[in-house]
């Protein structure tokens, strides 16, 4: 009996003690908010179309890459386990959905729901009410790449510890936006952005770590600084569309960080 009370305490001691070392931080995602919308200044309802990737490193047989150290054989490696180099419009596409909510300035419509979503109401008889569609947002990876360059540290070989090398590595992004009326298929706002590893315009609050914050919605690939150059044009996007069609419903206004170097995030791998 004694032997079973002080196990319990030695685990329950051990448990307080990992629980005083977890911290909990809410990550701050650098977008406007917006107050509560009202008669005159509703919230704007948005899809988002597919994202396809139509840079030369995306496409299957492209020998981009073959001769250098980047192109299409380094995005597979960073890729591998999130569904391949083919499925980087859907990460962006499901980030950009993201950073859009954060704002509180628009309601995203997934309209891949919607087939699944009428089945289910005509089994509980519920009526699906889908909301008027305010804007349609489409747009495409037009170049994205990672590169790799390494050495040896110390100048050469260390005695039986053998090679120890550095790898740096180098991303960059351009995306072209397209935001079309969805009533008439009018284009009314289009705009490119893009961003590079040299150096980062937007950053997290709370939570980050050398600007290296995976999971929850912020993180596509298994390269830090991949993942950073992504989030820097995603979050260009929504403040740019933020303060294009909801700017009388912004409350707060996120402050640019001074540009930091990121090109020399460690790799994931």
């Amino acid at each position: 009996m004694k032997l079973g009370v002080i196990i319990l305490t030695c685990c329950l001691a051990a448990g307080t003690a990992f629980a005083s070392d977890t911290v909990v931080s809410r990550i701050e995602v650098p977008v406007p908010k917006c107050y509560a919308p009202d008669a005159e200044h509703p919230m704007l309802n948005v899809v988002i179309n597919d994202i396809p990737c139509k840079a030369a490193s995306c496409q299957n047989g492209s020998n981009a890459g073959a001769n250098m150290k980047g192109g299409i054989s380094e995005l597979a490696k960073v890729f591998s386990g999130s569904g391949g180099v083919q499925n980087v419009g859907g990460g962006v596409r499901s980030m950009l959905s993201n950073a859009l909510k954060e704002t509180k300035c628009f309601n995203i419509v997934d309209t891949e729901q919607i087939e699944k979503l009428k089945k289910i109401s005509a089994i509980t008889g519920q009526e699906l009410k889908i909301p008027r569609i305010d804007l349609f947002v489409d747009g495409s990876i037009t170049s994205i790449d990672v590169t790799r360059s390494g050495g040896a540290l110390a100048g050469g070989y260390i005695p039986v510890i053998g090679l120890v090398s550095k790898t740096k590595e180098a991303a960059q992004m351009a995306f072209d936006l397209s935001v079309l009326n969805p009533s008439t298929a009018e284009v009314v706002d289009s705009k490119s952005f893009q961003a590079d590893s040299s150096k980062s315009s937007w950053g997290f609050g709370a939570g980050a770590v050398n600007g290296a914050v995976g999971g929850g919605g912020w993180s596509i690939s298994k390269s830090l600084v991949l993942d950073s150059v992504v989030r820097d044009v995603v979050f260009s996007i929504a403040n740019y569309m933020t303060e294009s069609f909801a700017s009388a419903r912004i409350e707060t206004r996120p402050t640019p960080p001074e540009p930091e170097n990121i090109d020399n995030m460690p790799s994931n791998e």
